[in-house]
């Protein structure tokens, strides 16, 4: 089984396969060869678009989906002079209009500009500069034989591909890793500058229930920065404590039978909360999802983040900080269970400049170890309870059927269509 992707990070391609490893050479020759010198005929194009499209019809039926895709939308920057982020664009709200056209396009007989594009997609990336291969194998495996084997295909389609006389652009383009390798991958912050809170209100006549995204810039990232001369001396230093810290209180306050958990769930306001805090964005995210009374729910949400500040004891404790690092070490251990995790957490620690999967996890480990109640409290006051500030540049996308009105108590909610929301214009 072979999927093609992008990825969280922008510019960034994921081409993943799954196969017996008796069968892994073939199954390598197929998959590059397809990428390489597959045609697009206009039946297939055709086809394609077509399931796309309903795709992403079935996606507005999912409230969370379409949560996510505003937010995502709203909190996504194009500034002038940058390049558009490949996440804003790879989207619900420009890929109808894209599937559209195509779909118009093949009815009329007229894809010869669409297979151009594709054909200069299918360039760019065979020529693109910074990629890498992870590689899972059976424990008996040799390594170096299966590296040797997908090395052979890749590097004898290239060379055929490259046959043909490169573009001019490709000897003038710099590579942006031509100094340090692709890792770890450079990063630009996509947040829109705002000076004040960005609120929609989304009615849409295919939900039943309502969804809340809020996102809350922090600054705050997992990163090595590379200042020491050591890892293990920049290690010392715990300079991600606060990143972990206020992850830490997150699962405190989401964790089931948790604050969060009784004052929404237990009061029927919705199925669930939780919280969130971006390691690459370096946001925090606050989602309510199924919710019967969405104004309830996010008021529910408020008063258990306004009533730690009066009484922190009842909800951050030693037992509950001891079962909030437990349900995280579990959850860490789960993610590297299978070899298709294990694979993704390889990627993963060399775009955030880790050198290796044990090297994040003892990051991780060490910083959760020395999380402290002051700690926990500091990042309450500085991060978490800046969602009570009616002032406080938050974007917060709210997703209902089309008859639901939102309490005044919560804000200001601008009433937008998709349209508005797909054309949205940051100042």
């Amino acid at each position: 089984m072979s999927k093609f992707s992008h990825c969280w990070v922008d510019e960034l391609y994921v081409l993943n396969m799954r196969v017996p490893g008796r069968n892994f050479e073939v199954a390598v020759r197929w998959m590059v060869q397809a990428l390489v010198f597959a045609e697009f005929t206009a039946e297939r194009i055709a086809a394609t678009a077509q399931n796309l499209l309903s795709a992403l019809q079935k996606l507005k039926l999912d409230g969370d989906s379409m949560a996510m895709a505003a937010s995502t939308r709203l909190t996504t920057n194009c500034r002038p002079g940058k390049p558009g982020w490949v996440e804003r664009h790879i989207s619900l709200f420009d890929q109808e209009r894209v599937l559209g056209g195509i779909l118009d396009a093949a009815r009329a007989d007229r894809l010869d500009e669409t297979i151009a594009s594709l054909d200069a997609i299918r360039h760019a990336l065979i020529h693109s500069q910074g990629g890498f291969l992870a590689l899972g194998i059976p424990a008996a495996g040799d390594s170096d034989s299966y590296i040797a084997a997908f090395a052979r295909e890749w590097d004898g389609c290239i060379s055929n591909y490259a046959g043909q006389p490169p573009d001019a652009a490709d000897d003038a383009a710099p590579s942006r890793y031509a100094e340090r390798g692709p890792f770890p991958v450079p990063r630009e912050s996509r947040l829109p500058a705002l000076t004040a809170p960005l609120l929609v209100h989304l009615p849409l006549k295919t939900q039943q229930a309502s969804y809340t995204r809020y996102c809350m810039a922090t600054g705050l990232r997992i990163f090595p920065v590379g200042t020491a001369a050591d890892f293990d001396d920049e290690l010392r230093a715990l300079p991600a404590l606060d990143f972990y810290a206020l992850s830490l209180l997150a699962e405190i306050l989401q964790r089931i039978d948790g604050p969060l958990y009784n004052a929404v769930r237990g009061s029927g306001y919705a199925y669930g909360t939780w919280l969130w805090v971006g390691s690459w964005s370096g946001t925090l995210t606050m989602s309510i999802y199924r919710a019967s009374d969405v104004s309830r729910a996010i008021l529910a949400v408020r008063h258990v983040i306004a009533d730690m500040g009066e009484n922190w004891s009842r909800y951050v404790g030693d037992f509950e900080v001891a079962m909030a690092r437990s349900t995280m070490a579990y959850d860490n251990a789960v993610a590297l269970s299978t070899p298709e995790s294990i694979m993704m957490a390889c990627i993963e620690s060399g775009v955030e400049g880790f050198a290796s999967v044990e090297q994040r996890a003892r990051w991780r480990n060490v910083h959760l170890a020395a999380v402290t109640q002051a700690d926990l409290r500091r990042v309450y006051d500085a991060h978490l309870r800046r969602l009570l500030d009616p002032a406080e540049p938050t974007i917060a996308v709210v997703v209902t059927p089309p008859d639901a009105e939102l309490m005044p108590e919560l804000g200001a909610f601008e009433r937008k269509s998709l349209d508005d929301v797909g054309a949205y214009q940051l100042p």
